[in-house]
């Protein structure tokens, strides 16, 4: 064993895991995910983790379970464990990894200006050296600093410091505050290539094609940073170009409505249509009165012109 025993009993049992390994790698695939031991009331004892997809019919549990207590068919399958009555087992799902995943809506930051945002949309595309990468949207203002930027996802932990994990790089970036006077697209290409964390992305069918300006609202959901998943959001108007002409001039944006929707630090969260699950756009901003502490607008850039006019030149593909 790589633990060291503490006394004979311990040894017994060290001695009892070797034979149990070599067992675990004779049954058959997809029925055990691991042994080893156990700590219970009556001391050290054998433990054997058993596949959750083996034993549909048995709940899975934090507390391991006698051996005897798990379905004859995995007891059938696992004669020679059946007779060690002291064994124990575990029922659960696979194992996976927990650092190796954000997913859209999650919350991130940019390492050098701390700015804010959300996880947007999956993409992907071709390196000048022909490899593929991957990677997520984000709004341009969150990476203000641009190519080159480290993006760190944000674990917000109860009553304990906020932790941070580097996920990646900008690789390609706007934002209108750069082109004063311009209405641009407000993006940011994070690459996760380089990093072992995967995208999870939200269940949709593809960018969405909506006719400007709408004839109704258009109900759809928004993936938010900190506020969270919103399912009953409506876009109520579109809107050529937004913002300030000395600062930023945000391009191609839906309203997005009810007041207090998004909030500060929701910037590159996915919106969607509910009624087709397709991706409408992302969070760029909001609107407020001076001493309101919530928007009484967002504003979401729409994802249709944005691949059209932005992405797809730079042969950057939505997932």
């Amino acid at each position: 064993m790589w633990w060291k025993p503490g006394n004979q009993k311990e040894s017994a049992t060290a001695d009892r895991l070797s034979s149990l390994q070599q067992m675990f790698f004779e049954v058959p695939s997809g029925v055990l995910l691991g042994v080893g031991s156990y700590i219970t009331p009556e001391g050290l004892t054998p433990l054997v983790v058993v596949s959750a997809s083996a034993a549909p019919d048995l709940k899975e549990g934090a507390m391991p379970v006698p051996f005897s207590e798990l379905p004859e068919k995995i007891r059938e399958v696992l004669p020679g464990w059946a007779a060690q009555a002291d064994v124990r087992a575990l029922v659960t799902g696979p194992p996976e990894p927990l650092s190796g995943s954000v997913c859209w809506g999650d919350s991130i930051r940019c390492s050098s200006a701390r700015t804010r945002g959300a996880v947007g949309p999956s993409v992907e595309w071709t390196a000048t050296d022909g490899s593929r990468k991957e990677g997520f949207l984000t709004a341009g203002h969150v990476t203000p600093n641009g190519r080159g930027t480290v993006v760190e996802s944000v674990t917000i932990r109860r009553l304990r410091p906020s932790t941070y994990q580097n996920i990646g790089t900008v690789t390609f970036f706007d934002d209108p505050i750069n082109h004063p006077g311009i209405a641009t697209y407000d993006v940011a290409v994070v690459d996760t290539s380089s990093t072992s964390v995967s995208i999870t992305a939200a269940n949709h069918h593809g960018v969405a094609t909506i006719q400007a300006p709408l004839q109704a609202p258009l109900e759809a959901s928004m993936l938010g940073a900190v506020s969270g998943m919103v399912p009953k959001v409506a876009l109520e108007g579109a809107l050529l170009v937004m913002g300030d002409r000395s600062t930023r001039l945000w391009k191609n944006c839906w309203i997005m409505v009810p007041s207090a929707a998004a909030a500060q630090g929701d910037s590159g969260a996915t919106v969607l249509v509910n009624s087709t699950a397709e991706i409408a756009g992302i969070v760029v901003g909001g609107s407020r009165f001076q001493a309101s502490p919530t928007y009484m607008v967002q504003y979401v850039q729409s994802m249709e012109t944005l691949e059209a006019d932005w992405l797809v030149p730079n042969r950057v593909d939505v997932l």
